[in-house]
């Protein structure tokens, strides 16, 4: 037999108690997010390294 729950708004989801993890409301259903790996972080690291390399320091320091 086949449940439905009752959708949730951003504001109830917002009251509920604190858990573990992360997760997020989408179209009113919690959904739990996977922890990230360390992979995604090495890209993360990679990725701002090439961008910082392309920063000009001495035009950029209006920033």
């Amino acid at each position: 037999m086949a449940t439905t729950s009752k959708m949730l708004t951003y504001e109830e989801w917002l009251t509920l108690p604190e858990v573990e993890g992360v997760e997020e409301v989408v179209n009113g259903e919690i959904c739990k997010m996977p922890p990230n790996k360390i992979i995604h972080a090495d890209i993360v690291e990679n990725l701002a390294d090439l961008l910082k390399a392309q920063v000009d320091r001495r035009t950029a320091s209006g920033w």
